[in-house]
């Protein structure tokens, strides 16, 4: 009986140092002990003083262009590392692999998701991002993502080619917004039908969307045919947005205000439809009051915005 609480004691030692000891080797991950098994969370890291620390989850979240000098990143937080955030933002420079010692902005604390504008930037200039967070131990920086600034002379907002811009696609062209709804009551249409071909929910699918849907669904005045038949500003190449297309509307013309500019483009705190099909008797549409998106009954009447590209 004395031995083995003899040997208990010894364990119970050895796993307290082990737990506290230093990582000064950035090869172990399990506080400092190749043979104890006692991390909660992952990943383990080492912090430039060699102490053992818990990195933050966090990714850097896609480039928008605003104008040629101005962009809309950010980041999503999911783990804090054990410790509480106080800092997040953006870092950025010319060069790869920034840090907070490079350009940064400073977006809140905690965790979820963030939104940062990078302004003062140079025209035809390539630069690198990462998202980053700090809490009481260390720094944690999201995945890097680049981008080149344009010389094209627009930005989001402006009014162009009959609408308002929402939508730079870096390389001259992009998306630009009715201002006005084209209805505040209209349904998709042909409840009960699947349509093949208008499921496309990235940006660039709206338009085949609302060909498809035009071709298959026959019944007028739905939010569809209302677009695609709508003639404005000398043009006639309106569709319905989809799924992708409308969440850019109301991030950056709309009640989402990533851009900065406020609800510019004038948006009914409503649901608007999407072009995009989730089953026969349903489609996805978006709520422009808190941006949640989700599938609604195709004979439901709501508001109906229309987009053209250039």
């Amino acid at each position: 009986m004395k031995k083995i609480l003899f040997v208990l004691v010894v364990c119970s030692l050895v796993f307290f140092y082990c737990k506290k000891k230093d990582c000064s080797d950035a090869s172990v991950t399990t506080y400092g002990c190749t043979n104890i098994v006692a991390c909660n969370y992952d990943p383990v890291a080492t912090c430039d003083d060699g102490s053992c620390i818990y990195l933050a989850t966090i990714s850097t979240t896609p480039i928008t262009m605003i104008s040629d000098t101005v962009v809309n990143t950010g980041g999503i937080i999911t783990f804090d590392g054990g410790k509480a955030l106080t800092i997040r933002g953006v870092c950025w420079s010319t060069s790869p692999n920034p840090t907070i010692a490079n350009d940064t902005t400073i977006n809140g604390s905690g965790t979820g998701t963030f939104s940062s504008n990078i302004t003062g930037l140079s025209v035809l200039t390539t630069y690198y991002v990462r998202a980053y967070t700090i809490n009481s131990e260390c720094t944690s920086y999201g995945d890097e993502v680049s981008f080149t600034t344009t010389g094209y002379g627009l930005a989001i907002g402006d009014t162009y080619q009959g609408g308002i811009i929402f939508y730079l696609d870096g390389n001259g062209g992009g998306l630009t917004s009715t201002p006005s709804d084209q209805s505040t009551s209209a349904e998709w249409g042909c409840y009960g039908t699947l349509i093949t071909g208008a499921e496309g929910t990235a940006i660039g699918t709206g338009y085949q969307n609302t060909i498809d849907i035009e071709a298959a669904c026959t019944t007028a005045n739905t939010a569809a045919d209302i677009c695609i038949n709508l003639s404005f500003g000398s043009y006639s190449d309106w569709f319905l947005p989809s799924k992708d297309e409308l969440n850019l509307m109301f991030q950056y013309i709309g009640q989402g205000n990533a851009s900065g500019l406020g609800n510019i483009g004038g948006f009914a705190n409503n649901g608007y439809w999407s072009s995009t099909e989730y089953t026969s008797n349903d489609a996805w549409q978006q709520y422009f009051n808190n941006g949640d998106q989700f599938n609604y009954n195709k004979s439901n009447s709501i508001c109906v915005r229309a987009i053209r590209a250039f």
